[in-house]
């Protein structure tokens, strides 16, 4: 699975899969991606990530837009839900699964 798209109300989509681009953390866009990085489970292993393959995603887009993670550095986690990536999701990422399957949120 694949982010190929982020939508914001004040910039519309960005194109994460052909053109993404290099946000800084000031940058406002940055904190759409900072969300679906606090709020993830995935865990990196020599520079890869694994995990649910949507949080894998979301962690790979992280980077493709080149921002870091910022799990270890400004955040620790309390009490984790299963809710945490629901609500990532309803700010309009567009998933593209390797079968060609489009999934809007």
């Amino acid at each position: 699975m694949t982010v190929t798209k982020a939508y914001t109300v004040d910039y519309g989509f960005i194109d994460i899969d052909h053109a993404p681009p290099m946000l800084t953390p000031d940058d406002s866009r940055s904190q759409l991606f900072l969300v679906g990085n606090l709020c993830n489970h995935a865990h990196s292993d020599r520079g890869k990530y694994h995990g649910q393959a949507t949080e894998v995603a979301l962690m790979n887009a992280l980077t493709s837009v080149g921002l870091s993670d910022q799990r270890n550095v400004s955040f620790s986690r309390h009490s984790p839900s299963g809710a945490n990536l629901t609500f990532f999701l309803d700010f309009g990422i567009v998933l593209h699964s390797k079968i060609r399957s489009r999934i809007q949120f």
